[in-house]
């Protein structure tokens, strides 16, 4: 519980209030990331109020009735709420809301997108009623599913429900889109505020990440010219399971995707984050790597992300930098600290050193010190816990005390002499 290492326990969401296209910026600056690219990838018209699908209109939400039949070139019309009571041109649109083109007697049923309680209004209810049916804990109607589908996939995930969310909390708005191909060139930063938009997550948390999955200079789950999968990308190495062949894995993932550039794979790649993480409530990174969240989804203990289980803390000193650096630790921030029972004293960090070493031992007793000098009269540099791996430099250093001392090395650089009782050789 450190200034830094308390910010593995940081709620992951995104507040446009606090998290900025600089402070991405600085947390980039010397990385592979530092740059522009040139992408062709998909661009939105976010002026569209409404938009027409057979016999659905979807709207977006705070528009009008009059503005959605212009949107839909809808000149003589009529609207009735869903009781069939008439509604007046002039005020809000709402989900239930039938339009019919008089001239035609055609009608059409409005959908608003995030209005799933059908009262033309976005509120934290809606956002409740999306969490809960995606957590298995609320039923929605046929129509409250369009609604709740506010990115117009098809699926109601965690992405739905955190755009709404934002709306509420930072008047972010939610858009409809006229979707057209086009070549354009992006800053790094740019497409990870895009990612942030469309997950929901932090964008300091999704650039901190990549940094953490593929490092600072890149790698080539990201290069787009590795041999067979050329052209396709994969920022957070998802599918790269451990083992051999691990970045033909996770880019194998990335090609079946259709990640083929790197806006894609970066704001696809965050929001699956936050479909099968945060949704469930590891929203930490501390709860990606350490599963002790009860839900309906997984077991505990299990769907932990990726093996070294220092990345927590590593990612806290990086988030904590970058809040310091940007004058915003004062800023409204939401720690999510799991408290345990019968915790012990002290936890050692995994060792770095390899225990199939020929020199490698383990020191195999509590409290033993490490001392100065073959002595055990000398100063006492640390007391080691049982089972830490050390590197043995000399086996026989010296005798005193009636004891054999040997000097060893920890993991950390540290060096030093204990009795030659408390070692012994890994693997034994």
């Amino acid at each position: 519980m450190t200034d830094s290492g308390i910010f593995q326990f940081m709620e992951m969401s995104y507040n446009p209030s606090v998290h900025n296209k600089t402070g991405v910026e600085n947390i980039l600056k010397n990385t592979f990331m530092d740059a522009s690219v040139t992408i062709t990838a998909e661009r939105e018209d976010s002026s569209i109020k409404a938009k027409q699908k057979d016999s659905i209109i979807y709207v977006v939400p705070g528009a009008k009735n009059t503005e959605v039949a212009a949107a839909i070139g809808m000149t003589k019309f009529k609207i009735t709420d869903s009781n069939k009571k008439a509604v007046s041109n002039d005020s809000n649109a709402a989900t239930g809301y039938i339009f019919t083109n008089t001239e035609y007697n055609t009608s059409y049923t409005i959908v608003v997108l995030g209005d799933v309680n059908g009262d033309g209004q976005i509120k934290a209810t809606d956002y409740a009623r999306i969490k809960n049916y995606i957590m298995e804990k609320g039923t929605l109607n046929n129509l409250e599913k369009l609604a709740a589908d506010v990115n117009g996939d098809g699926q109601i995930k965690a992405t739905d429900y955190a755009r709404i969310k934002n709306y509420i909390m930072t008047d972010s708005p939610i858009t409809l889109s006229e979707v057209t191909t086009a070549k354009t060139t992006m800053r790094y930063s740019e497409i990870i505020m895009k990612a942030a938009e469309e997950s929901g997550i932090s964008p300091y948390s999704i650039a901190v990440k990549i940094i953490q999955e593929v490092g600072r200079k890149g790698s080539d789950s990201v290069s787009g010219t590795y041999p067979g999968y050329e052209g396709y990308y994969n920022f957070f190495n998802w599918g790269a399971t451990d083992g051999n062949d691990a970045i033909a894995k996770g880019l194998q993932y990335a090609k079946g995707k259709g990640w083929n550039n790197q806006y894609t794979s970066i704001v696809e790649g965050s929001k699956q984050m936050a479909d099968n993480y945060v949704s469930v409530g590891q929203n930490t990174a501390y709860f990606y790597k350490f599963n002790v969240i009860s839900n309906n989804k997984h077991s505990l203990y299990t769907h932990q992300y990726m093996t070294n289980i220092q990345d927590p803390s590593s990612q806290a000193k990086n988030l904590y930098n970058t809040y310091f650096d940007n004058n915003i630790l004062e800023a409204s921030l939401n720690f999510i600290i799991p408290v345990y029972d019968n915790m012990p004293a002290k936890c050692l960090l995994p060792s770095s050193i390899n225990p199939s070493a020929p020199t490698s031992y383990y020191i195999n007793g509590t409290d033993v010190r490490l001392r100065n000098s073959p002595n055990i009269g000398d100063n006492i540099v640390v007391t080691l816990g049982e089972n830490e791996v050390v590197t043995l430099i000399q086996e026989n250093a010296g005798t005193a005390n009636g004891y054999t001392w040997s000097k060893i090395r920890r993991s950390n650089g540290q060096e030093g002499y204990v009795a030659k009782d408390y070692l012994k050789k890994c693997g034994t």
